[in-house]
């Protein structure tokens, strides 16, 4: 769900090192690896970031925005399609609303627990959400903001209504469930959810 269609037969990733020592492994589409292996580079090929700091992407599970000045080691990985096993599937229940961020120099996350949001931000600006305001959008927003590098500041409402604020500069890296961001994947992830309640009640 996570990736678009690629024309590109092998399944790439991205295995990214922070200059904090964490190191994860991003499912990636070819287009998306050859954008950012030209902000990396920087080479004859190579444009600079417009917002110069983030480049976000979706991934498998995950939209990801990653500060390009944080990433101390790099490599782009591929697999012929037919040598990746899929993903086990996984239970509506065990899906995680928790936005991960990690901070320079820190190993560990600060996880935040955020509602997901309930209408599409491009159709919320445009006035064609009838009956929502941006506050059913705000984990796009916050990506956004990290992505064009509006402000110095971010900030994030979590589940108990309590506001969480980071300064950009001192973020490496972001990951966040698509169920969380995307509004058509929770309204399905929400119909898997009544599924299983019933099938638990006739159980």
């Amino acid at each position: 769900a996570g990736l678009p269609v690629d024309p590109d037969p092998a399944v790439h990733f991205l295995k990214v090192r922070l200059l904090s020592g964490v190191e994860q492994v991003f499912p990636i589409s070819s287009m998306d690896r050859d954008t950012l292996r030209g902000y990396l580079t920087m080479g004859d090929h190579g444009e600079p970031h417009p917002s110069g700091r983030f480049f976000c992407f979706n991934s498998q599970q995950c939209a990801v925005a990653i500060n390009i000045e944080s990433v101390a080691y790099a490599p782009f990985l591929f697999e012929p399609a037919i040598m990746v096993a899929p993903e086990p599937p996984v239970s509506a229940k065990d899906v995680s609303f928790d936005i991960q961020v990690y901070l320079n120099r820190c190993p560990e996350p600060i996880k935040i627990t955020v509602n997901p949001d309930r209408a599409d931000q491009n159709e919320v600006m445009e006035g064609e959400a009838e009956g929502f305001s941006c506050e059913d959008c705000q984990v796009q927003r916050f990506l956004e903001y990290l992505d064009a590098g509006y402000t110095p500041f971010v900030d994030i409402e979590d589940s108990d209504g309590e506001e969480v604020v980071f300064q950009v500069k001192h973020i490496d890296l972001v990951m966040v469930p698509l169920v969380v961001c995307n509004p058509s994947l929770y309204e399905d992830f929400a119909r898997i959810i009544d599924g299983e309640d019933e099938m638990d009640e006739e159980a």
